[in-house]
C-alpha cells in the first residue's frame, strides 16, 4: 500500500504533502532530518518549519491510500494533485512543498481545453495507449484515465468511458490466472491480450511484471519484454548523463517508458 500524507501546521494551517509506502518510517525520517544538521535535507523549508514551530504543532494524516496495483506514475500524479488542491506549494504562500510534486516535475497536472479535446478524439479514434497519450501531451497517465471516464473535460454529447477498459479490481482471480497463462504459453502480443480481455495495455504490463495482486506460484516477468540493443542502451545512458527528460530519451532511443525508468534506477544506484 502507498500513501499520500500531509503534515498540517496547527498554528497557521500551512501544509506539507508527500508520498510513502511506510507512514511510520517516513514520519520518523522527517523528524530525524529536521533535527540532524548532517542530513542533506536539514535546511529544506519544511524541516526549518518543524524546528521553528515544533513537531508537536503539526498534525500528520493520510490524504489518499493507493493500492499496489497502481504504478509510480499514478502515485506521482496523486501527490501533485493534492499539492495543487490544497495549495501546499510554497509559491502559493500557504505551504512548505518546494516543488509541485512527483518524481518528474516537468509533467503537467493541468492541460488546456484544446489538448483535452484532442485526447478525447484520440481515445475514441485510435488505439494509442494511455501511457503513449500521456507522453504525447506531457502529462500523467492518470490524467488520461480521468479524461476517458469524464472526470476531466466532461461533454454531455459523448458517451463515457470513451474507451472501454475493465477495472482490475473487478476481474476475478480465475480470469487473472487465465490471462497470466496466456502471457506465458502463447505468442499473442500483450496489446492483443489487453484487447481480448478489455483491459488496458498498461495493466497487462503490470501483470507481466508481477506488480498486481495476482495469486499463485508465478515467476516474473511472465514473459520477457523490452529487449533492447546495445546501441539503444548507450543512447539511454548518454541521455541520462545529459540530464534529458524521460520523454526525450524515449524518442531518441525508441524504447518504452518502463525501460527508461528501470535504467534510470539502475544507473542511479551505480552512481553514474
Amino acid at each position: 500500500m502507498n500513501y499520500i500524507y500531509c503534515f498540517e501546521n496547527k498554528i497557521n494551517g500551512h501544509k506539507y504533502i508527500g508520498q510513502t509506502n511506510d507512514l511510520k518510517v517516513r514520519y520518523n525520517a522527517h523528524k530525524s532530518q529536521a533535527y540532524n544538521s548532517n542530513s542533506k535535507d536539514y535546511d529544506c523549508l519544511f524541516h526549518k518549519k518543524i524546528r521553528e514551530c515544533g513537531l508537536e504543532n503539526f498534525d500528520f494524516y493520510v490524504l489518499e491510500e493507493i493500492d499496489d496495483s497502481k504504478d509510480e506514475d499514478y502515485i506521482d500524479f496523486a501527490e501533485s494533485f493534492w499539492i495543487d488542491k490544497l495549495k501546499s506549494w510554497c509559491r502559493y504562500g500557504k505551504g512548505y512543498n518546494q516543488t509541485t510534486g512527483g518524481k518528474q516535475f516537468h509533467r503537467n497536472i493541468k492541460i488546456d481545453d484544446d489538448s483535452i479535446n484532442q485526447i478525447k478524439k484520440l481515445l475514441i479514434e485510435t488505439e494509442k495507449s494511455f501511457v503513449e497519450l500521456a507522453e504525447q501531451f506531457n502529462t500523467y497517465r492518470e490524467c488520461i484515465a480521468r479524461i476517458n471516464t469524464g472526470k476531466y473535460g466532461f461533454d454531455n454529447n459523448l458517451s463515457y468511458p470513451l474507451r472501454i477498459t475493465r477495472e482490475w479490481r473487478e476481474i476475478t482471480q480465475e480470469i487473472k490466472t487465465q490471462i497470466a497463462q496466456e502471457i506465458i504459453s502463447t505468442k499473442t502480443s500483450l496489446k492483443d491480450i489487453a484487447k481480448k480481455y478489455k483491459i488496458s495495455y498498461h495493466t497487462i504490463n503490470l501483470l507481466n511484471q508481477g506488480k498486481t495482486n495476482l495469486q499463485g506460484n508465478f515467476t516474473f516477468p511472465l514473459r520477457k519484454t523490452n529487449t533492447i540493443s546495445q546501441e539503444q542502451e548507450d543512447l539511454i545512458l548518454e541521455g541520462l548523463k545529459k540530464g534529458l527528460r524521460d520523454c526525450e530519451i524515449i524518442k531518441i532511443a525508441n524504447v518504452s517508458r518502463n525501460t527508461v525508468s528501470n535504467r534510470r534506477k539502475k544507473y542511479n544506484n551505480l552512481n553514474l
